[in-house]
């Protein structure tokens, strides 16, 4: 009943997002296009504090407040200063689409790239770090999202940082920085698994260890927010910074039917008090519903 009923909404999406119903087009408001021209080449990505956003291509729902994740395109939120990107996608015949689980989101991967190529040749001091995970199977597809996403870096090979250590800003200017949620096996890109699911956690990997709060289906703000604080205080204290790498969603959802905005403007009107009396100092990458230029300026601005 439950892949019948994820069917049925996923082809109410995808009827409304090929019609255009609920598109949100590119703006060009935003002006921090290259604010990491100002930090030091010799600076880790893990050294530096990073606006993301969470799901990133999730423009697009069925029903309010149960899969939109973000109000701004990719274009938009790399200009308001986004750096991590969490893409998710699944397998077609020849291509990736976006997905937010069954949800359609009417763009394909190819697409998504292409902006983020023409972003990084336009601002050639940023980096762009790229999430991506397959977030909807069809069969047996994971073997064809890996050949896929390699086929996709290879094209263009140049722009693409795929090692599996942390580095620095000056070797991945002008790069997109592979976090690499697809293929638990292959060390190709930084390495996550076991990423775990629903909680916060430590995971060693060979380079480095990936410390995440991802705590997603809560009961209560205060919740996550208890344990999304203390993975800031946890980096912002971190005295190896070089092998540890910290990843804190700030997305979540309450309920059967998924209410998201609920947990982001908890979760945003707590990061705002908490940034607006945190002093200077790297509190690690931080990943948004609804980004904004406001909540990114606020962590950039820990940066100087």
């Amino acid at each position: 009943m439950n892949k019948i009923i994820s069917s049925i909404v996923a082809f109410v999406t995808l009827v409304l997002a090929v019609f255009g119903i609920g598109r949100v087009d590119y703006t060009g408001e935003f002006q921090q296009r290259s604010w990491m021209a100002s930090i030091s080449d010799e600076a880790l990505i893990s050294e530096i504090s990073i606006p993301g956003t969470h799901d990133s291509c999730a423009l697009y729902e069925p029903i309010h407040p149960s899969a939109k994740c973000q109000n701004y395109t990719i274009k938009d939120q790399l200009e308001m200063g986004v750096r991590f990107l969490d893409i998710r996608g699944v397998a077609l015949i020849k291509k990736i689409g976006m997905v937010h689980g069954p949800i359609y989101q009417a763009r394909k991967l190819d697409y998504i790239l292409d902006e983020c190529y023409s972003f990084l040749k336009e601002n050639p001091t940023e980096t762009i770090i790229m999430s991506v995970k397959e977030d909807l199977s069809i069969g047996d597809s994971i073997g064809r999202f890996i050949s896929l996403v390699d086929k996709y870096i290879s094209a263009n090979s140049d722009m693409w940082f795929t090692e599996n250590r942390l580095p620095t800003l000056g070797e991945v200017r002008g790069k997109i920085v592979l976090f690499n949620r697809y293929d638990g096996s292959s060390g190709f890109g930084l390495s996550t698994a076991p990423f775990r699911d629903n909680c916060s956690f430590s995971s060693p990997q060979p380079a480095y260890t990936l410390n995440v709060q991802d705590f997603y289906h809560i009961e209560k703000v205060e919740d996550k927010w208890a344990l999304a604080e203390e993975l800031f205080e946890n980096c912002y204290n971190c005295q190896d910074r070089e092998n540890n790498l910290f990843i804190n969603f700030m997305s979540g959802y309450m309920g059967t039917i998924p209410d998201i905005v609920t947990v982001a403007d908890g979760m945003i009107k707590n990061f705002s008090d908490y940034m607006a009396k945190a002093p200077k100092g790297c509190y690690g990458i931080v990943l948004f519903d609804f980004a904004s230029p406001e909540l990114c300026n606020s962590l950039i601005a820990k940066n100087f």
